[in-house]
């Protein structure tokens, strides 16, 4: 059984020390006191009810109790499916977990010819292929090797395809691949260590200094804002999560000053783990953290920007059609919740939230639109800017020709 890792951090303000289940208690990076390196943090903008800012968590699922698995690592997302490596408690084999946007557990997978005891660290994904019958090609590491395999959905398989090795020692813990180049970026996760972008070979195509505690990666491939990687790292952040997100140019490998950590709302605390990126989720650009937490693990969906393109392709926008116009999400929710809806002609819409004896608690738009998928969100307030409490509340969607209402559930 493990030991237990205690991080020990000085911020400016404040010290902090956590304790936790998950990879990080086994494997301390550095010993003793370290000072934070002074860093631009990222101004922090309260919601709106019609916007969202950087850094607000959209997301979250509880994976532990789901998987069954406390030692959750790795996080992948192919726009349909989340894929999470683990640990499976410290029993042999290693897993990987499948698992869908609704909390359904699709399948679980052994890892494959591995004797180490954590498994795969965070994970990649080239691009290469996804369809109804799997996903082509992943990348994980346990050590200095790079291994890559596929998940077939047709037999619930994992292909296990070899091995190659990269730069990173003693294990390529964090992992982000740009597809436009075919580059990796690793890091070892020790603040004394590199970070390096390399090719499929192993080549190492260039290296910069790392002064953070890194166990997840990501590349943004958004084509008007992105170009960048993200890193998420064991940071102190001054709160009980030590969750940091830091951005870095791609190409140059300097790192931009942007920092900005976030505050899941269904756990006590937590460290971080994986990270990727996904384009034009439920209309968003969206970083996928796995923070192992207290009391369960979660992946948690933190957002970066609104997609230009609205409801991008591979969301189920059958479920805005005719038959079905106004969606709430989550449901319940325990956090900010989004409404899209859909328009079928120019007009005046209004949207409406009302508590469960019929009175009006908050307007969130009432104008003229254009037709199309519209999106706006609640953040559980009402017209005083109040907390509501728990219970099952109504949003109405009324337009020219039509009236429509939604049910759903608040949780505190």
């Amino acid at each position: 059984m493990k030991g237990c890792r205690r991080l020990l951090l000085i911020p400016v303000l404040a010290v902090f020390s956590l304790s936790l289940t998950g990879e990080d208690r086994a494997e301390p990076l550095s010993d003793g006191i370290r000072e934070m390196p002074a860093r631009e943090q990222i101004p922090r903008v309260a919601r709106t009810l019609r916007d969202t800012t950087l850094g607000d968590v959209v997301f979250e699922m509880d994976v532990q109790t789901l998987t069954g698995d406390f030692q959750l690592l790795g996080l992948e997302f192919d726009g349909t499916y989340f894929y999470v490596t683990g640990a499976n408690g410290g029993a042999d084999p290693n897993k990987v977990y499948v698992i869908d946007t609704a909390g359904n557990l699709v399948m679980v997978l052994d890892q494959i010819g591995l004797g180490e005891y954590w498994g795969w660290r965070d994970l990649a994904w080239d691009g290469t292929y996804v369809g109804p019958d799997g996903i082509d090609t992943l990348f994980g590491s346990y050590d200095r090797q790079i291994d890559k395999f596929g998940i077939s959905f047709s037999d619930s398989s994992l292909a296990h395809y070899g091995t190659f090795q990269g730069p990173a020692y003693p294990l390529n813990r964090a992992l982000a691949y740009m597809e436009d180049s075919a580059w990796f970026y690793t890091s070892s996760g020790d603040t004394l260590s590199l970070n390096y972008k390399f090719n499929k070979a192993g080549f190492v195509i260039d290296t910069c200094s790392n002064d953070y505690f890194m166990y997840g990666a990501a590349y943004d491939s958004d084509v008007s804002e992105g170009g960048y990687v993200w890193w998420h790292s064991q940071d102190s952040t001054g709160t009980p999560f030590y969750c940091v997100i830091e951005q870095m140019d791609a190409m140059t490998m300097d790192f931009t000053g942007f920092v900005f950590d976030y505050v899941p709302s269904t756990i006590m605390s937590g460290i971080a783990g994986g990270l990727c990126f996904h384009e034009g989720f439920r209309g968003m650009d969206v970083l996928f953290a796995l923070v192992q937490g207290d009391p369960v693990d979660i992946i948690v969906g933190i957002f970066l920007r609104h997609h230009e393109t609205g409801i991008a392709e591979g969301y189920e926008i059958r479920h805005l059609d005719s038959q079905n116009a106004l969606s709430v999400w989550p449901n319940p929710a325990n956090g900010l919740v989004m409404i899209s809806y859909s328009i079928n002609m120019p007009g005046k819409a209004s949207l409406h939230v009302y508590d469960r004896n019929g009175c009006r608690i908050k307007t969130l738009t009432d104008e003229h639109h254009i037709a199309g998928v519209i999106t706006s969100y609640w953040d559980g307030r009402d017209e005083q800017d109040r907390d509501v409490p728990s219970g099952v509340y109504f949003v109405t969607l009324l337009t020219q020709n039509r009236c429509e209402t939604s049910k759903m559930i608040l949780v505190r």
